[in-house]
């Protein structure tokens, strides 16, 4: 039995193009990339982390784009707007984030850290198979195939 992978994913402008704006998010509002919503909706990513502290919108955003996901949502507010200390907690393999305040954090904290430019990454699993975290014979399963990145 392999290794279980736990790749872990912020919110804004990683999954959601809010831009500056993070508070007008609608059920409208698109994602990154459709191979973010890939990979939502095959369950490659555990677990969503966001510095939001509402999470409701986040979970209808999530249940509406990507409704074959099964992970997990949580707020970096939990623990003092610190997305580090959780991530270690939760012994997550790799993060994608976006803001720099947020990559140095989990640098700090031990935790594995991609940090995403959209202009230059275009897409968070684009960066993640070129990091060599996704092989791209995973992204092949068909539906109900079981992930290693559960």
């Amino acid at each position: 039995r392999g290794l279980r992978m736990v790749i872990g994913l912020d919110f804004d402008n990683v999954i959601v193009e809010t831009g500056e704006d993070w508070e007008g998010l609608t059920l409208e509002t698109p994602p990154v990339s459709d191979g973010v919503i890939d990979l939502l909706n095959n369950n490659f990513v555990s677990l969503i982390l966001t510095g939001r502290e509402d999470l409701h919108p986040v979970i209808e955003w999530v249940s509406a784009w990507a409704p074959k996901w099964t992970g997990e949502i949580h707020s970096a507010q939990s623990w003092g707007g610190r997305k580090g200390p959780y991530l270690a907690y939760r012994k997550v393999t790799i993060f994608v984030d976006d803001l720099p305040e947020y990559v140095e954090d989990i640098r700090e904290s031990g935790v594995p850290i991609l940090h995403f430019v959209k202009k230059v990454h275009v897409c968070p699993k684009k960066l993640l198979l070129q990091e060599g975290y996704l092989k791209s014979e995973f992204l092949q399963t068909k539906a109900g195939a079981t992930s290693p990145y559960q």
